[in-house]
């Protein structure tokens, strides 16, 4: 919550706790309790996932706040009985339970209202590798994509992950992972704003979001390094399961030629359905 609110929110609590009325107060609490918990994190979201201005987010946040605060001072709080708190309660115990048990829904339904994926993909589909490439299979997150035949297949030891890698002299100049991400409690624009915020301000350097067959995928590029010299995170959800599965790409050297592979293995990418709902316990943030 923006702290330009804390302290209206804190003058509505004053409010009604000023008032002699049991069921006021009751009442306000519950009203305020609706607003912290159920309103305003969606508001947050609607503005974070839309091309809204600030003006209408501060506004879409305060004038229920207001509403609350005005209600306060109105006779129908002083005059409040206990037909009324039990309404404001009961609104406030749905509001909660309702935004608890379907919040992914509805962040994904506003999502797809603000047009947050309706976005151009940031490559060109394309085919140049086919007559020199293989398909390859990962049954736990549940994804097929075509990688040409000169980079290895690799397999992690301890959680079987698949990753590839293109080597020359045995050196390593390029590496693709794939990453199951199904227990993730996030939505994608969530990922993404995590990966866009103050933890990772190094990482994201621009996010593109949008539809591609029966999934929705955001690609995030980050900024040069002096550890690689190019590294993307491809991130894919579909809208038949629950599945989450991210690639995560990495050079090393500048060629042009690994920017070409990253952008048809994503192009190849189909989602199937997982061997397992569950993922192995490590770590999903960037490699």
């Amino acid at each position: 919550m923006d702290l330009f609110f804390i302290p209206f929110l804190f003058f509505a609590a004053y409010v009604g706790y000023k008032n002699h009325n049991p069921h006021a107060r009751t009442m306000i609490g519950a009203l305020l309790g609706l607003w912290l918990f159920t309103v305003s994190p969606y508001i947050h979201f609607y503005s974070e996932t839309s091309a809204s201005s600030s003006v209408l987010k501060y506004s879409l946040l305060f004038i229920p706040l207001l509403l609350i605060v005005v209600i306060g001072f109105t006779r129908f709080a002083t005059k409040a009985i206990f037909v009324h708190s039990s309404i404001s309660v009961i609104l406030f115990i749905a509001g909660y339970l309702v935004s608890a048990e379907f919040d992914r829904e509805l962040k994904s339904a506003i999502s797809l209202h603000t047009g947050y994926f309706d976005g151009q993909p940031p490559f060109r589909p394309t085919r140049q590798f086919d007559q020199n490439a293989g398909v390859h299979h990962d049954a736990t997150p549940g994804i097929t994509l075509s990688i040409p035949d000169e980079w290895r297949e690799n397999h992690m030891e301890s959680t079987n992950s698949l990753y590839f890698t293109f080597s020359q002299d045995d050196k390593i100049l390029a590496e693709i992972r794939v990453t199951c991400m199904h227990s993730q409690e996030l939505t994608l624009p969530e990922i993404v704003f995590n990966h866009s915020g103050a933890e990772y301000n190094r990482l994201a350097e621009s996010a593109v979001c949008y539809k591609q067959g029966d999934f929705r995928a955001c690609l995030l590029k980050e900024k040069k390094s002096q550890d690689w010299e190019k590294r993307w995170r491809w991130i894919a959800a579909s809208q038949l399961r629950e599945q989450f599965v991210a690639l995560d790409m990495v050079q090393y050297v500048e060629e042009p030629y690994f920017g070409q592979v990253f952008e048809y293995v994503m192009s190849s990418m189909k989602l199937i359905p997982p061997s397992s709902e569950a993922c192995p316990p490590i770590s999903m943030k960037w490699l």
